[in-house]
């Protein structure tokens, strides 16, 4: 809930700054940027982030982005087998949400063409795809017995005949697609002299809801709807 206020409240934000007075003209008409992704939903990096913005007038924007994360459960937990090997006990598929976002970016502080900070505020939302994938596991049967194939709790009751992870190229011929939806606002940061390039970060709120839950744990509590913290580390190009 405290989330979904925030992403509202950076809404009605950028409506407000959009009425205000006029900027000077700029010195470009689009940028192109291409950053990693961390959020707390995923891991280290959470995934990859492409954007394209395109002035429409004053200190308004309108941009495309396309974005591909991991999603883990907040029950994961990784062991180590007695094989010297690891897994994540329980998980039984990877989450890959594919989003395309349509929104708006607005520009609250400017800087010039070789130097000083910029600051942009940024609102958009669109359709998301969810990629899921069978998470695949070495399994020890006994009597010479060793299966890699999805792993499945109920099937695979003895973690300690589990041997290692399968192979993360396994089972994307199994992939299959949940329908969604996401909006996210924050805001972005550049600093630098380069007037043709562009790099910086945006931070922010997410919120992504499902037809249905995502069972990505099935021996724990599994939702449809989720709320992250992001940061986008990006670099790109003007003109």
């Amino acid at each position: 809930m405290r989330r979904s206020s925030i992403l509202l409240l950076t809404f009605f934000v950028l409506v407000s700054f959009e009425s205000r007075g006029q900027f000077d003209q700029l010195y470009y008409k689009k940028e192109i940027t291409y950053g990693l992704n961390f959020n707390t939903n995923s891991g280290f990096i959470g995934g990859f982030d492409f954007r394209y913005s395109k002035h429409l007038r004053s200190n308004l924007f309108q941009s495309f982005q396309v974005e591909i994360v991991n999603v883990k459960h907040p029950k994961e937990l990784k062991y180590i087998t007695r094989y010297s090997g690891s897994f994540i006990r329980d998980k039984q598929v990877y989450l890959f949400p594919l989003r395309l976002s349509y929104g708006r970016e607005i520009l609250l502080f400017r800087k010039s063409a070789e130097e000083g900070m910029q600051m942009h505020a940024h609102f958009s939302m669109g359709p998301t795809m969810g990629f899921i994938k069978p998470y695949y596991i070495v399994y020890d049967y006994g009597d010479g017995v060793v299966a890699n194939e999805p792993y499945d709790p109920e099937k695979h009751t003895d973690p300690n005949n589990i041997q290692d992870r399968g192979g993360f190229l396994r089972g994307f011929d199994e992939m299959t697609v949940e329908p969604g939806f996401h909006m996210r606002s924050g805001f972005g940061f550049e600093f630098g002299k380069m007037a043709a390039h562009v790099a910086g970060i945006e931070i922010g709120a997410l919120f992504e809801a499902y037809a249905r839950p995502i069972i990505i744990v099935p021996t724990a509590p599994n939702r449809s709807v989720f709320a992250s913290g992001y940061l986008i580390l990006y670099y790109g190009k003007r003109k």
